[in-house]
């Protein structure tokens, strides 16, 4: 039947060609963890978000998907945040790839945070909805589109609890690294020698603007879901320093 057809074209995020194609523009060689990653965005993710994917196809709307896989970018350096492969699929097709991303906090292990009273929050690994923010004068996307999200957070105690964040965000890097990036937030890295590569994200899921800093509150919409995979940073989280316990509850052991 049609419906048969639309849903088993969708039985896969994206194609094996796309990703095929997205690693070599990337240098990314087959046996490597961030190929394995991409290989997951169908082995782990399709059965998972097919539902939503046919559900989005019969109200033509964009499948939109962000996933954002630590452990596998191309800076494992412990002094910054740059080891989250982000690789966007929109309507199948892969629209932007980064290996300088993130997605834990700059000082995952500072409790004192004016911002985070309750301690610093790593988010969990999940599948979570997003939705466009206007976050400190630029466009932001939100994980916490249906309410709180589930996050691990070191406490002043110096222990994790597992606790609940609202205003979790996937943002822009800051140009001066000493200034403020992350209380909780995942970043869209700067690639090194290269312009902020922030608005080249935006565009690619349909957010457009010639500047971060005009895009206005009610510009433009885009819905999806963020996809936050930690299956190959345990060694990272473990030289950043977080605990065995510590990333198992991040991972939802």
């Amino acid at each position: 039947t049609d419906a048969q057809k639309w849903k088993f074209a969708l039985e896969l995020v994206t194609s094996q060609l796309e990703i095929d194609r997205v690693a070599i523009e990337n240098e990314i060689s087959q046996g490597t963890n961030a190929y394995e990653a991409l290989m997951r965005i169908n082995k782990e993710y399709s059965k998972k978000l097919v539902d939503d994917r046919i559900k989005l196809q019969n109200e033509n709307k964009d499948r939109l998907y962000i996933f954002l896989f630590e452990g596998v970018g191309s800076d494992a350096s412990t002094d910054s945040r740059k080891n989250a492969m982000c690789v966007a699929v929109k309507n199948e097709k892969i629209v932007y790839l980064n290996m300088y991303c993130s997605t834990i906090p700059d000082q995952p292990h500072n409790p004192w945070s004016t911002a985070n009273e309750k301690g610093m929050p790593t988010l969990k690994d999940g599948i979570y909805d997003i939705q466009p923010v206007n976050h400190d004068g630029y466009r932001a996307l939100n994980t916490t589109a249906n309410g709180e999200v589930p996050v691990v957070r070191y406490n002043r105690n110096e222990q994790y609890d597992n606790s609940a964040a609202l205003g979790i965000y996937i943002h822009r890097r800051y140009n001066n690294y000493l200034r403020k990036n992350s209380q909780g937030c995942m970043l869209i890295g700067r690639i090194p020698g290269e312009a902020d590569d922030y608005l080249s994200f935006l565009k690619s899921i349909g957010l457009e603007s010639k500047d971060v800093k005009e895009l206005g509150t009610n510009e433009l919409w885009v819905e999806g879901k963020a996809i936050v995979d930690r299956n190959y940073a345990y060694d990272y989280l473990s030289n950043v320093g977080y605990s065995d316990e510590a990333i198992k509850m991040i991972r939802g052991y």
